[in-house]
């Protein structure tokens, strides 16, 4: 006999911005409607009490990144809010109902696409706050009081281009000309980055440009050398990137340079070589950076003069998502590959224009 469908359980999405940015990423809330009529049967078979918290609760699912992984992985925060005396009845076992809940979860949902899910259960006075305002989608968003959100043309004038992907060289002093060689290298492939010691004019502001800067950035490298820690600038620099959950890429400058406190947890890239080559792939592949890395590389593209450096630009495009792309970055390569033959000839960027789906613009 088949089992009465359930009534459509409704959610509360907690962030519809950072849902709306990147929905491919998110297959778990995508299709929820199907997966919690599933998972309420699932977990009903196991314990009744689950099944309850499951079907009596209200519902709110968030978007998140694991920033610990390179390249951050998606995954969702599902909160169940119970009433207060429920709540007390349930809370001494309420770590097995989450755990029992996660694993019904990894049993009815496909295995690709899949998400990883944390799954909390609260009270309703504990729910967490619903955020549908834009303000995650602008790139200088301030979070100091004395710092207000920054003009157009401030940004222009710290970054250059407003597009492209913006990079802030966290360093101590005496790195000064290690910082400037990766700013110049990472111009090379169209990305403005900000060198304190470079960038900030003898009359201005030092402290407040470094501020404006660190919170209009859209990634972060830190030059660790051994004494890199034990300075508050530098600290505050990753602590601030950190907590605005920015791209946070680690450079050791020296086998015995260390990091410390969070920054441990980063993935350190070594001193060797060519650092950006280490760059390049994740600022392309990380959600949180692919489209203004996308418009850095199509920024440098037109003044590649031979095929081998075309073909590594459209060898590091072709890494991006093609849902990543925006419909008029999709036209800008469009007509690029049109208008330049040095362009047409590359196989990468043949293979490029056939991902998009776009056929040669005319002129």
């Amino acid at each position: 006999m088949i089992p009465p469908r359930l009534p459509m359980r409704k959610f509360t999405l907690t962030s519809t911005v950072i849902y709306d940015a990147d929905r491919d990423s998110y297959p778990f809330i995508a299709r929820f409607d199907t997966i919690i009529e599933l998972l309420v049967s699932h977990v009903g078979l196991a314990d009744t009490t689950t099944q309850k918290i499951l079907t009596d609760s209200e519902i709110y699912l968030t978007p998140l990144y694991y920033t610990e992984t390179s390249p951050p992985q998606p995954y969702v925060q599902m909160d169940l809010c119970v009433d207060r005396e429920y709540y007390i009845k349930i809370c001494g076992d309420k770590s097995r109902h989450a755990d029992l809940i996660k694993e019904s979860i990894r049993a009815v949902m496909p295995a690709r696409p899949s998400n990883k899910v944390d799954v909390n259960i609260l009270t309703h006075d504990l729910s967490p706050p619903v955020d549908d305002d834009p303000w995650r989608t602008i790139p200088q968003y301030q979070f100091g009081r004395d710092i207000e959100t920054l003009a157009p043309d401030v940004v222009k004038g710290l970054w250059g281009d407003p597009e492209i992907l913006h990079v802030f060289i966290s360093h101590k002093s005496d790195q000064s000309r290690r910082a400037r060689n990766l700013k110049h290298q990472l111009l090379d492939y169209g990305i403005s980055s900000f060198v304190a010691h470079e960038n900030i004019a003898p009359n201005t502001e030092w402290e407040m440009s470094v501020q404006r800067t660190i919170f209009s950035c859209d990634a972060l490298v830190a030059l660790v050398c051994d004494n890199f820690s034990p300075s508050a600038w530098t600290d505050q620099e990753v602590g601030i990137a950190l907590g605005r959950q920015i791209p946070v890429h680690c450079v050791r400058l020296s086998t015995t340079a260390k990091p410390a406190g969070f920054l441990e947890k980063v993935q350190a890239f070594p001193h060797q070589g060519n650092i950006v080559e280490h760059l390049l792939p994740h600022f392309i592949t990380d959600p949180r950076t692919v489209r203004p890395a996308i418009s850095s590389l199509l920024s440098i593209l037109p003044y590649r003069a031979d095929g081998r450096p075309v073909d590594e630009v459209a060898l590091l495009l072709l890494k991006a998502p093609a849902t990543a792309w925006q419909t008029t970055q999709k036209d800008r390569f469009s007509r690029l590959y049109h208008r330049r033959p040095v362009i047409r000839k590359s196989p990468q960027a043949q293979l490029l224009l056939d991902k998009l789906g776009r056929e040669p613009a005319e002129a």
